[in-house]
C-alpha cells in the first residue's frame, strides 16, 4: 500500500486549514462557521487506532518523508486504508460542493459520537463515507471523525439543505 501522506497533508493545510468555510442551510439564517486544524487529519486518518504517535510529532514524520503504513500489520491496517482513502470526500463536500445536505445534531437519533453536523454518502463500494463535525467551546465546528461504514446510520435522519459555502 503507497498511499503519498505528504500529498494529503499539504492538500489539506492548503486547501482547508488556511481560511474558515462559512455553510449556510435553509435551517438558520446564521451560517455554521468551521475551522479545519492540520492536527485533525492524525485523528481523522485513524493514526491513533495504530500508533501512540501524537499528531503533531506524526505531522513531523510525514513532512520528513518518515512515515509509512509499511511496518503496520493488515490487521491493524484494515480499519484506517478507508478512512485514509475517504480524504477526498472532504473535498467533495467543502470545494467541488457535490454534497448539497447535512445532518444536524437534533435529527440524529443515536448520537453516540455527540456529533454537531454530520455528512453522509454512498461511495461507490456500496459503503458509506461518514464525515462528522462537533461544535467546540468556542463555537466553531470542528471535523472530528472520517469512516466509512456497511449500513446508513443516518439514512431515516432528517436532511438539511446546504444553501452555500463560502470560504473566507
Amino acid at each position: 500500500m503507497n498511499i503519498d501522506f505528504l500529498e494529503l497533508l499539504n492538500d489539506y493545510d492548503k486547501n482547508f486549514c488556511r481560511n474558515k468555510c462559512y455553510i449556510l442551510t435553509n435551517y438558520s439564517e446564521k451560517p455554521f462557521e468551521i475551522i479545519f486544524n492540520i492536527s485533525d487529519l492524525h485523528h481523522l486518518f485513524g493514526i491513533h487506532k495504530i500508533s501512540d504517535i501524537k499528531s503533531m510529532n506524526w505531522i513531523a514524520k510525514v513532512r520528513s518523508n518518515n512515515f509509512s503504513l509499511e511496518t503496520y500489520s493488515k490487521k491493524d491496517l484494515i480499519n484506517i486504508i478507508p478512512r485514509i482513502e475517504s480524504y477526498y470526500f472532504l473535498r467533495e463536500i467543502f470545494i467541488e460542493n457535490k454534497v448539497n445536505t447535512l445532518i444536524l445534531e437534533k435529527d440524529i437519533n443515536k448520537n453516540t459520537m455527540k456529533l454537531s453536523l454530520v455528512f453522509s454518502a454512498n461511495n461507490s463500494k456500496q459503503k458509506y463515507v461518514v464525515l462528522g463535525l462537533r461544535k467546540d467551546k468556542r463555537g466553531y465546528y470542528r471535523p472530528v471523525t472520517l469512516h466509512v461504514s456497511r449500513v446508513d446510520k443516518y439514512r431515516s435522519c432528517r436532511k438539511t439543505k446546504i444553501i452555500n459555502i463560502e470560504w473566507i
